[in-house]
């Protein structure tokens, strides 16, 4: 007797697997882009310092989730394109804030 065969997954769960997929390297770009900023405010002036810091505080918890979550999909499947592109310029973008302070 042969096993019953449930068949392909429903489409409608592969189609949430993808727009959740989808959706979380959205929220990357995002915070990513967001911390850019802040940096970029923060080499800019006094001024600049004090809006950046305001943003990263407001968006701290945020940026480190997906920081986390990049890492975790990377740790996961470094052969996966978009996760080894933001860890790069994750490590990037701090470094030029370094060195250009």
């Amino acid at each position: 007797m042969s096993e019953f065969n449930w068949g392909e997954p429903h489409p409608l769960a592969i189609d949430r697997k993808r727009r959740k997929n989808e959706t979380d390297r959205r929220a990357v770009r995002t915070f990513f882009g967001i911390l850019s900023a802040a940096g970029t405010l923060y080499l800019r002036d006094a001024a600049g310092a004090r809006e950046a810091l305001a943003l990263y505080d407001r968006e701290a918890t945020n940026i480190r989730y997906w920081r986390a979550w990049t890492a975790r999909v990377f740790a996961a499947a470094a052969d996966d394109p978009f996760a080894a592109e933001m860890c790069r310029d994750d490590a990037l973008t701090a470094t030029e804030l370094v060195l250009q302070r």
